[in-house]
């Protein structure tokens, strides 16, 4: 996943923690009242965090960590975000503050209600007080100079460091681990799906555009493809040499809200997003808790790639996720997730991204193979191990809720 802001954070725990604030979704169906539904924010409503969008002031997202402006109680909350927060460790007691958080991760609690081992925990990794709120209020981090507890697996921390992981509550088969909620489904489901005003953005149509792009380098890649996004092209040579097999380590991946996404979201987002909308809808795949969800460009996915570029092997925490081909093919490789994968990039709430070469590696026998080619869909079941890999130039587009 690209992070809007070119800022990336690992190791840390609760999705407002992670994602700047352009990424994190807007959770307007956590309403208790009209007001929120309709999008705007008023200070009587007691949400966490606000912002100006068009004009008019929404809610960004409740953030638990941040008690000061947090009032809305866990019997309030919908049950989409219950999901996602009961999957981080909160429960009723911890969220309604009638106990300590013990059992949540220490990233996704305030400071002051930290342990005050954890605190000297945090400290010992690099992390202070003033450091440690701001990033709770703001979600951003820089990935320049980052407190040692976010970038290391655990063979890699040394005896001090890891005393102080043990201090911070977790251990050699926790450290950066992710474990999907009990009962989670691995159920992917492959279809073929009619995106009649979609099928319009081909390679030709893209070819046209008179706009530049970043893509990603392949080979740039230290455990996931946050870090080598920063190669700028038109759009117009790219597409040439994608469909000419002449740009084989470099493919575009534009998921999250960043300035050159922002440009094509202008032209196409809005029908590409409706689109998906209404052919999910009819296969009973649209949930009615999504209804009052303000789609943005957060929401739709565009992946252009040559022949044998890929995406290696990660799990996200979208609620949602279906990626659909227009043109090529492509080969996904699903797996259960059951803990048994360390991540050496980790975004807490975001994405998690084990050192392993996948498609160079054998697969486990519950692993599912599915091959998509045009018209062809498959939904990614939540928090499950996924790596996707071109066969042919192709062109693809996906839709997602986001917690």
């Amino acid at each position: 996943m690209k992070l809007s802001l070119g800022i990336t954070v690992f190791g840390l725990s609760n999705i407002s923690l992670h994602l700047t604030i352009a990424s994190v979704p807007t959770n307007n169906i956590l309403s208790k009242n009209e007001d929120i539904v309709n999008g705007s924010c008023t200070e009587d409503v007691g949400c966490a965090h606000c912002v100006n969008r068009n004009g008019n002031k929404e809610i960004l997202y409740i953030d638990p960590a941040d008690p000061t402006t947090y009032s809305m109680k866990w019997d309030e909350i919908s049950p989409y975000v219950k999901k996602y927060y009961g999957g981080l460790g909160w429960t009723q007691k911890y969220w309604d503050k009638e106990e300590d958080p013990i059992g949540v991760n220490p990233y996704d609690v305030s400071w002051a209600e930290l342990q005050p081992k954890q605190r000297s925990a945090l400290e010992f990794f690099g992390w202070n007080q003033v450091d440690f709120t701001e990033f709770m209020v703001t979600g951003v981090a820089s990935h320049d100079n980052p407190p040692n507890d976010c970038t290391k697996l655990w063979q890699e921390l040394i005896p001090s460091e890891k005393n102080a992981a043990f201090d911070l509550g977790f251990n050699e088969t926790t450290w950066h681990r992710v474990i999907p909620p009990p009962g989670t489904p691995f159920k992917p489901e492959k279809m073929r799906l009619s995106l009649p005003a979609t099928e319009k953005f081909d390679f030709d149509y893209l070819a046209e555009l008179d706009i530049d792009v970043e893509v990603c380098e392949l080979d740039d890649n230290e455990g996931d493809d946050e870090f080598g996004c920063d190669k700028v092209i038109s759009m117009k040579e790219f597409i040439k040499e994608v469909v000419e097999d002449d740009l084989d380590d470099h493919y575009l991946k534009y998921e999250d809200t960043d300035i050159f996404k922002d440009v094509i979201d202008k032209k196409i987002g809005s029908i590409v997003r409706q689109d998906f909308k209404s052919a999910l809808k009819s296969q009973g795949m649209f949930l009615p808790e999504w209804e009052p969800i303000n789609m943005d460009s957060r929401n739709w996915v565009l992946l252009v790639g040559a022949d044998e570029t890929y995406t290696r092997l990660h799990l996200d925490w979208d609620a949602f996720n279906f990626l659909w081909v227009l043109e090529g093919r492509k080969r996904i490789i699903l797996i259960p997730n059951t803990g048994q994968y360390e991540c050496k990039v980790y975004l807490k709430g975001h994405s998690c991204w084990p050192d392993i070469d996948i498609f160079n590696s054998e697969l486990p026998p519950e692993a599912v193979v599915v091959e998509l080619g045009p018209g062809e869909g498959v939904s990614i079941p939540y928090q499950s191990w996924h790596a996707v890999q071109n066969l042919d130039a192709t062109i693809a587009y996906g839709f997602r809720i986001i917690y």
